[in-house]
């Protein structure tokens, strides 16, 4: 039998890749699956200038992402040479984005040295820059994958184990020269349901985290069940690369829709299963929760029937009215994120390209809070198109929101992206490091409470502490230790410190 191992880089959830899995496995390959590293985040205290480690504020305490706070170690590669060596698979799939390149780079670079299996990389940053990751790798996979691992199937199981050149959506080089072959048709809804479901099964699972290897056994956490009802982004924001599929699929002549969805049965029966096994919580991942009005309908109906847990979906003001949004709390609907991304009209219309008024975010945002739907706010900062006028338009707006915690999010500019050709072309100057860290927790202050409100208004009033950041973490300790006072209990009812509101018996507005 014939054995295909895929690793992915701080995803132990990676959706896509167990796809792949359970399609190889149906043509009867072998297949393991390698986690290296976990997506988590923890408080940091050095800046980085580097776009890709994923910064962000909470609560007003500066948090790294990925690499950037978990950093690998040379004994959780040598552990993953390890099991390669043990497993001796015909291929090695990797599975990553952007930001992980230079990890990828040092790790496979190693992996070349030593075995000599072929490797094909996928995911967004290998679509993207494809040059950059076959410097590692044999073969790069354009786009959708699942076409691509069954034609990868048939060449294995035909013992065609080096050479994928007739394989569809693959980049390599030959003689020096970038090869691309041709690219298949994107999956169509029917085909979307036909597909099976993410590979969850125990054997052969991997997980290298703290320089160990974890068994399926010790870290899979069957409460909270992540799926997708559909694939890409009815939205068109410039820092997105969402919609970029729309383009790179023409470019082939090929049309894709901007969202393709499931069909509500394929969705709730996945559900199903999730359910047998031990869900209590249910996180709807979609960049935003299926849009067409039938859909929903039919959704909403069938899982209060036979699912009717607790669940996270992204939610807009854009596509859910407020009839919508409280017909699907009474379902389970207890969290969401409320996206302002930034709070100047301008910058969101202009250079986001999000069409939201601030009247219509206002009331969404009190509309969840009525439904007793725990949100976050979400904003971007560190944007170079950002003005201390559109920071203070910002402030404004935020103290009109009902209170809640907020996220900042360091602007991240990936290549391919809309934003990225906008700043090349209008060279911005970004405001002083202090301008934004003093609005950074203000924002955090006014969505705090009444008291923090009052506070920041005092703050602001007689511009204090604008070039020396420590008064403010100083006032903000009482709200970390709320958050990690929070994400213990919900570690120990779920399993894992999502964001996950606790349903309660009673709702207001029952249909």
């Amino acid at each position: 039998m014939k054995k295909i191992l895929f690793f992915t880089l701080y995803d132990v959830i990676c959706i896509g890749t167990r796809i792949l899995s359970s399609i190889a496995k149906k043509s009867n390959i072998e297949t393991h699956i390698v986690l290296f590293k976990d997506q988590k985040a923890r408080p940091v205290f050095k800046d980085s200038t580097d776009y890709l480690t994923y910064q962000f504020y909470t609560n007003g305490i500066k948090h790294g992402s990925c690499y950037a706070a978990y950093p690998y170690t040379k004994k959780e590669v040598s552990l993953f040479y390890d099991i390669v060596s043990e497993v001796k698979p015909d291929l090695v799939c990797l599975s990553t984005r952007t930001f992980a390149y230079k990890s990828c780079k040092e790790i496979f670079c190693g992996f070349k040295k030593i075995f000599d299996i072929p490797v094909i990389g996928g995911g967004w940053g290998p679509t993207l820059e494809p040059a950059k990751f076959l410097e590692f790798c044999d073969y790069v996979c354009f786009g959708e994958g699942e076409r691509t691992m069954d034609n990868i199937c048939i060449n294995l199981n035909d013992n065609i184990l080096r050479d994928f050149t007739n394989v569809s959506n693959l980049l390599y080089y030959k003689s020096g020269n970038l090869k691309k072959n041709p690219v298949a048709e994107p999956l169509s809804s029917k085909e979307m349901d036909e597909l099976p479901l993410p590979d969850y099964d125990y054997e052969n699972k991997y997980l290298i985290e703290n320089n160990k290897i974890k068994t399926a056994e010790e870290f899979y956490n069957e409460k909270v069940y992540n799926c997708f009802a559909g694939r890409g982004c009815p939205m068109t924001c410039t820092y997105c690369l969402s919609n970029k599929y729309k383009q790179m699929y023409a470019e082939h002549d090929h049309t894709i829709k901007k969202y393709r969805m499931r069909s509500v049965d394929v969705v709730i029966d996945e559900l199903e299963q999730a359910k047998d096994k031990g869900a209590k919580f249910i996180r709807i991942a979609d960049e935003v929760f299926p849009v067409d009005k039938n859909w929903t309908e039919e959704f909403i109906i069938k899982y209060k029937d036979k699912i009717n847990l607790p669940y996270f979906a992204y939610v807009r003001p854009e596509y859910h009215n407020t009839d919508v949004l409280n017909r699907m709390a009474n379902i389970g609907f207890t969290s969401s994120v409320v996206g302002i991304q930034s709070g100047s009209h301008d910058i969101r219309k202009n250079i986001f390209k999000r069409y939201l008024s601030e009247t219509k975010l206002i009331q969404f945002a009190y509309c969840l809070k009525e439904l007793n739907v725990e949100y976050t706010y979400n904003l971007i900062n560190y944007n170079p198109y950002e003005k201390e006028v559109n920071m203070e338009e910002a402030l404004n707006l935020l103290q009109k929101l009902p209170f809640s915690p907020i996220t900042l999010f360091k602007l991240a500019v990936f290549p391919g992206s809309l934003i990225l050709t906008m700043i090349e072309r209008d060279k911005p100057v970004a405001e002083p490091d202090n301008i934004q860290k003093w609005y950074g927790y203000l924002y955090t202050m006014v969505t705090a409470g009444k008291t923090y409100r009052k506070i920041a208004g005092f703050i602001k009033e007689n511009n204090l502490f604008k070039t020396v950041n420590f008064p403010f973490h100083v006032l903000l300790l009482p709200l970390y230790f709320g958050y990690i006072k929070e994400k213990i209990l919900k570690k120990i009812r779920y399993g894992a410190p999502m964001m996950i509101k606790m349903p309660k018996k009673n709702r207001k507005n029952k249909t």
